[in-house]
């Protein structure tokens, strides 16, 4: 009797770790990093900002939270995002252009998701301990175009991004602009 009480006990727990995935959960939200602010073409003005937001979600049978890694652009900045909103949908040999058509449209005061992480739905109200690239592409690093406004003059170009899933920290890795009509991401 007793060991069919402790093997009942044992299946019970192997049910519920197997429901977990490799996922560790949390009771609290995770920590953020610092907010960050750059200024891309070095003329004393802040282009872009990493920001956050926090959101709630409602489903039929509950409701979680959710927070974003933001990147909100600046003094006069546009971001590159395609018409379905996937913000970080470039990689490399991608071109960048002033007047891109149909395929991307450039965003002006729009902050836009870089990552996130909730606390649901199926997650019983529990936080994940890593969070998730807004985006369809699976990449080592990640791109944005980016235009700027230079003075008399605005600059096309493109940032390499660093996104830590287990911080939220984002870094950029490298960037590159011009005055010409379009640039090819390195």
């Amino acid at each position: 009797m007793r060991s069919n009480a402790l093997s009942l006990l044992l299946v019970f727990n192997l049910l519920v770790l197997s429901c977990v995935k490799d996922e560790q959960l949390s009771q609290s939200p995770p920590i953020t990093p610092e907010i960050l602010s750059f200024d891309l073409n070095e003329d004393a003005s802040d282009d872009i900002m990493f920001d956050y937001s926090w959101s709630i979600a409602d489903g039929p049978d509950d409701s979680w939270e959710i927070i974003y890694r933001t990147v909100k652009p600046l003094n006069g900045t546009f971001i590159l995002m395609n018409p379905g909103d996937d913000l970080l949908s470039l990689q490399r040999h991608d071109t960048v252009r002033a007047n891109p058509g149909d395929t991307y449209l450039w965003k002006k005061n729009r902050t836009a998701n870089l990552l996130s992480i909730s606390n649901g739905p199926n997650k019983n109200s529990l936080w994940a301990n890593k969070w998730d690239v807004e985006s369809n592409l699976d990449l080592d690093n990640y791109y944005l175009g980016i235009k700027l406004n230079d003075g008399t003059d605005q600059l096309i170009g493109w940032i390499k991004l660093s996104l830590d899933r287990s911080t939220a920290e984002v870094q950029i890795l490298d960037k590159k602009f011009t005055s010409e009509a379009f640039i090819v991401i390195e």
